[in-house]
């Protein structure tokens, strides 16, 4: 079984359920429980603990956070017209704040610059903290700030959503840790102790009287306990669906291609699903179908072209050996 393979199709299948959390508001406040902590968990899962970590992860990551800002800034001028010195100044203040304060055409970019810090900050504590259970309890101390902070300071934004991070170090030290486990044609059981508690989460919110509320972006996590176990088990039962996706030809072609491209698509599509009705009248299934098509083929054209490849993808082309090592890694977008 190929591992770049499966988690490139649980790649696809997050990056079309962040489209569909910012569609279909129906479904999102479930697809919130654990989507994003899906992309932390797969951005552990391909940490490397190398020299020039910290400078490649700033790298790979900052440029096409700002070059996307330039464009989508471009695209939002062109559309509404040209900004007003009030409006210039308040947006300046927004792109400088980052996280939170960033919605609508940029209502992703929280994630880019949380997921730089939680990386950064993950490599130092294994650089320093050489036994297994002491980063253990760190990163269960990290948790419960995490929750302390929600619980008592959630209407508090930070700079770059800084205050996301020790949450998202939970599920990227878990991906980490699972690299061993994973990698085994283990399917079935990742299956067999995922679809129970799922289902019972979901049965209780749904026909129960409890109503379980997630949202990293917005700093809500702040059902102890639950917020660790909830989203781990719908992580756990993505990637038991993405190897059995996997020995599907098709499918497993199909969302492989969508998480290749999940930057893109993770950049592109609040601004379409926000722009494309008012040039098109059509049914939401069409929008949302456009809003992935549209990063697809723009993903398929920049990754000819080093320079494109850089400037949106981050891609940092070294010696050919270095290169092709490259090419079977994963910097953690999403």
């Amino acid at each position: 079984m190929n591992r770049v393979n499966w988690l490139d199709i649980a790649k696809g299948i997050g990056i079309v359920l962040v489209v569909l959390g910012h569609s279909v508001p129906q479904i999102a406040p479930y697809i919130y429980w654990f989507h994003m902590p899906l992309f932390f968990f797969i951005s552990g899962y391909f940490h490397k603990q190398e020299e020039n970590f910290v400078s490649k992860k700033v790298v790979s990551l900052l440029i096409p956070y700002i070059v996307y800002l330039i464009l989508l800034t471009s695209i939002r001028f062109w559309h509404y017209g040209a900004p007003t010195d009030k409006r210039i100044q308040i947006d300046m203040e927004r792109f400088i704040f980052g996280g939170q304060q960033l919605g609508g055409f940029y209502t992703v970019f929280w994630y880019i610059t949380c997921l730089l810090f939680t990386g950064v900050i993950f490599y130092v504590m294994l650089s320093y903290i050489k036994k297994e259970l002491t980063l253990l309890f760190t990163i269960l101390g990290l948790y419960v700030i995490s929750y302390y902070f929600s619980v008592n300071f959630m209407a508090i934004e930070t700079p770059w959503s800084f205050g996301v991070v020790p949450y998202a170090l939970t599920f990227y030290y878990f991906g980490y840790k699972s690299k061993k486990f994973l990698y085994k044609d283990n399917q079935f059981y990742l299956l067999l102790i995922s679809v129970v508690p799922t289902t019972i989460f979901l049965f209780l919110d749904i026909f129960g009287n409890w109503s379980y509320k997630m949202n990293m972006k917005g700093q809500i996590f702040s059902t102890f306990g639950l917020d660790i176990i909830i989203p781990l088990s719908f992580i756990i039962l993505t990637i038991s669906v993405s190897k059995y996706l996997s020995n599907l030809k098709l499918i497993q072609g199909i969302f492989s291609y969508l998480g290749s491209a999940s930057l893109s698509i993770m950049y592109m599509h609040s601004f379409i699903l926000i722009l494309l009705p008012f040039y098109i009248k059509a049914p939401l299934i069409i929008n949302v179908f456009i809003s992935i098509l549209v990063p697809l083929i723009f993903n398929t054209i920049i990754k000819r072209y080093k320079l494109t490849n850089l400037l949106f993808n981050g891609k940092i082309y070294f010696n050919q050996s270095q290169y092709t090592n490259n090419l079977n890694t994963h910097k953690g977008v999403a």
